[in-house]
This record gives structure tokens, C-alpha cells and sequence, in this order.
């Protein structure tokens, strides 16, 4: 049985459920907000040791700690661990950011450097020539900085730290500062009471309670003893009856996140839920779903895709290009719409691994930067996918990405696509549903007809698939070529 097949007779209690991320305010208590301040220094500190113990292995060259070993320096701060965890998780998160953001800086220079090069061999007036040099001089030394530095970063941001460097007698930087150097994110356990090991909600009168640490149980006197103490009153709008029936019920785990707010001297709360299954299909047309996989293939500057059917033929196929400064929420709203409006079930994707920890930067240069570049936007563009396909009715498969690129020219007939990229698509739908992507060879007669007959006359099905490219940065199609409107 093909995935697609298996997909369709899931019962719908057995979809994988969305998560999504809300907002609320908090009303403190007397003593709340000074309690989740001191609670938020004492992981921060933490947060800051397990992340340097990084740092220190990439600058010796050493093999990074591994999660055990992490775990057992937090635990000598008489964390659990869950606690530890939590910092561990964040940490790695905040490594591969720095990896991302490194990059996308380092190819945003290192084109600007091209473009100089190119004008310098042209005829300039000294003048011009020497403000080139002395530009291109300047973006180099950034790219060396920006090599040396690896995966270093500032919590609390590098601008306020800037900021209070240069006026050290303003206060409002330092405080801005220091709240944002808090570690207050707290990860959710559906095997917890309250759906989270470290904060509790009551559903009933939205009290929040907070685990306290037994260090700080130990250097507070009036907390000895007490592992929980009440800091406030949750006010949550949006996503509250959701919030309330995972609480009630114990669905679920809950994320909860305190995000500080300067110009309203204010904590905000996150919590990130689960979404219930009577949300599925709310934006998407489910009477429309069928067995058809969109197949998705994601390249520098472009995204291809191929809708195909249950028989394995090319409906339709489209190119989606985008360049450094696209908003992949935008590409992503335009894949599930053309997902939508042909009626598919399933997007296939590539399983692409992240970007390795304990790599420098340094190594981000000619194509091992454009790879690190490309799985950078594949990230972005997953993430949203991923938050967005839930409510249409889709569902997202991942396969392996081996071999998809070099047998493409297996598959060399129009019907499968205009270009490689486009051919990987297809073959991307084609692991999907579970099918080979390796073409049988006919002695004599070069590659077998690998797409299966649309009808009962055995003819193959080799019409011209519906094909397109269209612009991120323009609601408007720029058709290139419709041999055949299939519907």
C-alpha cells in the first residue's frame, strides 16, 4: 500500500495535530514578578555555562560535550532534568540561529565583493577606483571577523550592550538588558501535571504557579521548602479555550515563554499548544482532497513543484522564485494554495538535515556556503509550511533526499518536467507515494515508460503537464507555457 493510500484511510483522530503560539498578559501578585525575575537570572546564569562549554570545544577545535555530559554540569546546579533540558534545547536552537545568520551574512558580503571586482576591471577615474578598494577592503575584513568570531553570541542582544557601553549612566538600556538576559522559556511535558514540569495554569482561575529551583529554595528563606510558588493571574485571549480544555482534559503538552516588553514595562507570556483536530481543513476545500501528491523541491532562488496523481502522471507544475530578502511565509502561503487549488492531500518534501553543530564558519565558503544557505531557507520555508498546512487540510511526508538530483536524467520526456529541478520535483511526489525513482531499462530501446495509463485504453499518459513561473515579490502569474488545462 503507497503512502497516499495510507493516508487517506487514516481516521481523522489520528492526524497530526498543529501546534501553534499565543499571546498573553499577566497580572503579577505582590511578590510574583521579583520571584520569576530571580528564577529567570539563576537559569540564565546556567544557560550561559552550557552555552560557553560550546563555544570552548569550538575554539580548542575539541569535539563538542555531548547532551549526558551537558546535563551532568547542569546537574551539579541541582537542576532536574527536565530543567536542564530545557537550557540544553534552547542553547542548540540558539547555535544553529548564529550558523544561519553567519551565513546568510557571509553570502551577502561575498556578493557585494563579486560586484566590486566585476566594476573595478572597467575603465574608473582614480578616485572611484580607490573607493571601490577601500569598500571591498571593508567587507572582506567583516567576512574575517565574521569567520573568527564562529558561533559567539550576546544574550541580551549586542545593540543594548553596545548602547550601555557608550551611555553606561542610562538605565533604561541596562534594564532592557538585563530582563532579556533572563532564561524564562519552559518546555512542555504532556506527562506533567499541568502539562508542563516547570509552570503551572490553573484553568479554572488561571493562577500561574512557578517550580522553584533548589538552590534558590535554599538561599531564599521564606521559599525553604515550598518547590511551588504563585506569581500572578494568566489573561489569555486568543487560543483560551483551547488553553483551557488541554488543561482540563491533559491533552497535551504546554510551551510557555515570557517575552519582556520595554516600552510597556511589561512581561508578556507565549504558550505554544496544540491545536484540536475540528481545526483541520478550516481554510482548505476538503471535499476537494484526493489522492494527488504535491512533490516540492527547494533550490537557491527558486522552489519547483509537481502536483501529481494516484497513477503517478504530472498534472501540473510551477516555479515559485524568491530571492535573499523574500518572506518564506509568503512562498509558503503560495505552495499550499496551489496544493489547494488542485486538490491534493500530501506534500512531499526532502528530509534535509540541519546544519551540523560544531562546524566555524569559517568553512561557509564557495558551495559548501551555498549549501548552508539553501538548507537555511529549506528551514524557514519547512517551519512555515509546517505551521500553515494543518488548517487547509494537508498533510506534510518527508523522504530521503538521496539520488533525487542524479536521476533526473532518467526521466527525460517533457511530461516529467522542464528541467532538472523541476524532474526532482516528480521524483520527490514520486518517493512520496512510495514508488521508485530508479527508471527500468528496455534493451535496445533505452528507458521504459514508467507513468502508469489514466484509462482503460492502456495508452500512456503523456499530455503536457499545466506549467508556470511566477515571482515571490508579485501576486502576478507570468505564464510561460499552457499545453494542456487539466482539472
Amino acid at each position: 500500500m503507497s503512502l497516499v493510500t495510507e493516508e487517506k484511510a487514516k481516521k481523522k483522530n489520528d492526524i497530526k495535530l498543529s501546534k501553534r503560539t499565543y499571546k498573553s498578559q499577566i497580572a503579577f501578585n505582590d511578590h510574583g514578578q521579583y520571584y520569576l525575575e530571580v528564577i529567570g537570572s539563576f537559569y540564565g546564569e546556567l544557560r550561559n555555562q552550557d552555552y560557553a562549554s560550546l563555544l570552548n570545544a569550538e575554539n580548542e577545535g575539541l569535539v563538542s560535550p555531548t547532551r549526558q555530559e551537558r546535563r551532568n554540569a547542569l546537574y551539579a546546579a541541582k537542576l532536574t532534568k527536565r530543567e536542564a533540558d530545557n537550557i540544553i534545547v534552547s542553547n542548540d536552537q540558539q547555535w544553529d540561529l548564529v550558523e544561519r545568520t553567519s551565513a546568510s551574512n557571509v553570502l551577502s558580503w561575498m556578493k557585494d565583493i563579486e560586484k566590486i571586482d566585476k566594476q573595478l576591471k572597467n575603465e574608473l577615474s582614480k578616485k572611484r577606483a580607490t573607493d571601490l578598494t577601500k569598500e571591498k577592503e571593508i567587507l572582506e575584513s567583516k567576512v574575517t571577523k565574521r569567520e573568527n568570531k564562529g558561533h559567539s553570541v550576546a544574550f541580551g542582544g549586542r545593540r543594548l550592550q553596545r548602547l550601555i557601553t557608550r551611555y553606561p549612566e542610562n538605565s533604561e538600556y541596562r534594564q532592557e538588558r538585563d530582563q532579556k538576559r533572563l532564561f524564562l522559556d519552559f518546555l512542555g511535558d504532556k506527562d506533567r501535571t499541568g502539562q508542563n514540569p516547570v509552570l503551572r495554569v490553573d484553568p479554572i482561575s488561571w493562577e500561574v504557579s512557578l517550580r522553584v529551583p533548589i538552590m534558590i529554595q535554599e538561599s531564599y528563606p521564606e521559599l525553604q521548602d515550598t518547590p511551588w510558588v504563585v506569581i500572578g493571574t494568566l489573561n489569555p485571549r486568543a487560543g483560551k479555550t483551547f488553553l483551557r480544555d488541554i488543561l482540563e482534559q491533559e491533552t497535551g503538552p504546554v510551551t510557555y515563554q515570557f517575552v519582556w516588553c520595554q516600552k510597556k514595562q511589561k512581561w508578556r507570556v507565549h504558550f505554544t499548544i496544540t491545536v484540536p483536530v475540528t481545526e483541520f481543513g478550516k481554510r482548505g476545500n476538503l471535499s476537494r482532497r484526493s489522492d494527488r501528491v504535491l512533490g516540492l523541491d527547494v533550490n537557491a532562488g527558486h522552489v519547483d513543484m509537481s502536483i501529481v496523481d494516484n497513477s503517478a502522471n504530472v498534472l501540473a507544475v510551477q516555479t515559485i522564485e524568491y530571492d535573499d530578502n523574500t518572506d518564506m511565509s509568503i512562498v509558503a502561503d503560495k505552495i499550499i494554495k496551489f496544493g489547494d487549488h488542485w486538490g491534493v492531500s500530501i506534500l512531499g518534501v526532502e528530509n534535509l538535515s540541519g546544519l551540523a553543530r560544531g562546524r566555524k564558519s569559517s568553512k561557509l565558503s564557495g558551495k559548501g556556503l551555498n549549501k548552508a544557505i539553501t538548507k537555511m531557507r529549506y528551514a524557514l520555508l519547512l517551519k512555515e509550511l509546517e505551521s500553515k498546512v494543518f488548517s487547509y487540510g494537508l498533510s506534510i511526508v518527508k523522504v530521503s533526499p538521496a539520488y533525487t538530483s542524479r536521476n533526473t536524467a532518467q526521466w527525460g520526456e517533457s511530461f516529467f518536467g522542464i528541467g532538472r529541478h523541476v524532474k526532482a520535483s516528480y521524483l520527490i511526489a514520486r518517493k512520496t507515494m512510495g514508488l521508485s525513482i530508479e527508471r527500468r531499462k528496455v534493451s535496445g530501446m533505452g528507458y521504459a515508460n514508467s507513468v502508469w495509463c489514466s484509462d482503460l485504453s492502456g495508452a500512456p499518459f503523456d499530455r503536457q503537464p499545466y506549467y508556470r513561473t511566477i515571482s515571490s515579490k508579485s501576486t502576478v502569474s507570468n505564464t510561460l507555457s499552457v499545453v494542456s488545462s487539466l482539472v
